[in-house]
């Protein structure tokens, strides 16, 4: 019995430790699991943290994608896509080159044509080069007024550096004016054809300087200016003597600047279109011939001192311009064949306020040929033109005297 009682109070007591152990156990790994609250919060906190970047990189990421797959689809649109000066007038999408080439042709004949050529951007306005800097001359007796691109055409599409619209290889023509007695020449080398005077008017930025006088000839004023327009200018320099001074020397004429009518005798020295001239029929040079013979300042030779600062005077219009220069005291023979023209010079004039050709008194630049009077005064020897009666004398003829007009002349082509 008592070995009965013990052997249960053994097993009872066996398994009371037990039970304590396994509650002992579960208590420290429940203490061992458990957390502060604030210990938990941390966690808790760095576990969305993690969730976070995860998230956000996972939204980088594509977002990168993304990106790259619009540039690359950017990047074959643009491929496939032409540049919008590229797109032709009827907006059909093709390839084309992006500069022009514009060929400028001094003549219709190709063959004989001088060939120059200027480059211009695509679907866009350059303006063309001007003729001066192409290095065009125009023909003698002609002057450069524009292009065409129609071959044979007179109708100007673009003037002298005018902007053009280039939308395919260009060739242009030149298109040159041929002058005519009583064309209006403007100040910037425009030219109004005496055609045309009735239609025209004065504008203030481009003002007239001349009007063309005569297209000469093998004679006057040389040969070798043969079809050459000269113009006058539009103001005369008023009772001018031909050499202002007293003095008298011995054969005071120079056969270099010697001119008169071959058969002057028969016509009364008159400049009708039946006198012939000869000798030194061009007045160009004849101041220069002067200047180096009798050594003297040009305000001893009023005539040629208002030819020579021509451009100087009020409301001429020519400074800084092309034609500021190379004006000149007429010949006696360009007198007589300005002389002949009067009549249509003098409408032009009129047109353009300047002063009328009339029936003035005006001297040449040329000398007398008569040598046998010597030891007299230089101005006696000097020819000079009634537009009154058609006459030319020297000062100290009957009815002349030695205070008279002047004209001023010029070539321009």
């Amino acid at each position: 019995m008592r070995t009965k009682i013990l052997r249960f109070t053994g097993i009872f007591l066996i398994t009371f430790f037990l039970a304590i152990s396994c509650s002992s156990d579960d208590t420290e790994s429940v203490t061992t699991s458990d957390s502060t609250p604030e210990e938990s919060s941390d966690e808790l906190n760095n576990t969305q943290t993690s969730v976070d970047t995860a998230e956000k990189e996972t939204s980088q990421s594509s977002k990168t994608s993304d990106d790259d797959s619009k540039n690359n689809s950017n990047e074959e649109q643009n491929s496939q896509k032409l540049p919008e000066n590229e797109i032709n007038a009827d907006s059909e999408v093709q390839f084309s080159k992006q500069n022009y080439t514009i060929t400028f042709l001094t003549t219709n004949e190709e063959s004989s044509a001088k060939s120059l050529t200027q480059t211009g951007t695509a679907m866009q306005t350059t303006l063309l080069q001007s003729a001066e800097s192409l290095g065009i001359v125009a023909p003698v007796g002609k002057a450069f007024i524009g292009w065409t691109t129609e071959k044979n055409s007179n109708a100007v599409q673009y003037k002298d550096g005018a902007p053009i619209f280039l939308d395919a290889d260009t060739t242009l023509y030149a298109i040159y004016h041929t002058y005519s007695t009583g064309d209006i020449i403007l100040a910037n080398g425009e030219i109004i054809s005496v055609e045309s005077i009735s239609e025209y008017k004065i504008t203030e930025n481009n003002p007239p300087i001349a009007v063309i006088a005569f297209i000469g000839d093998k004679t006057v004023p040389a040969e070798e200016k043969s079809g050459t327009a000269l113009g006058i200018g539009l103001k005369h320099g008023k009772k001018r003597r031909w050499f202002n001074g007293s003095l008298r020397i011995m054969y005071p004429n120079f056969p270099k600047i010697f001119c008169w009518a071959k058969n002057g005798y028969q016509t009364d020295y008159s400049l009708g279109v039946y006198s012939e001239f000869a000798s030194d029929c061009d007045g160009s040079d004849n101041w220069e011939t002067l200047r180096t013979t009798y050594n003297q300042d040009e305000r001893e030779f009023p005539v040629f001192q208002y030819a020579n600062h021509y451009s100087e005077i009020g409301d001429i219009n020519v400074q800084k311009t092309q034609f500021e220069n190379g004006w000149y005291v007429p010949s006696i023979a360009e007198l007589a064949y300005i002389y002949r023209n009067k009549a249509t010079i003098d409408l032009s004039i009129e047109k353009v306020n300047g002063e009328l050709l009339g029936e003035g008194y005006y001297f040449s630049s040329s000398q007398d040929s008569w040598s046998n009077v010597y030891y007299a005064n230089v101005n006696d020897f000097a020819y000079l033109a009634s537009f009154r009666d058609g006459r030319y004398k020297t000062p100290d003829s009957s009815g002349f005297t030695d205070s008279n007009d002047v004209i001023v002349l010029r070539v321009f082509h």
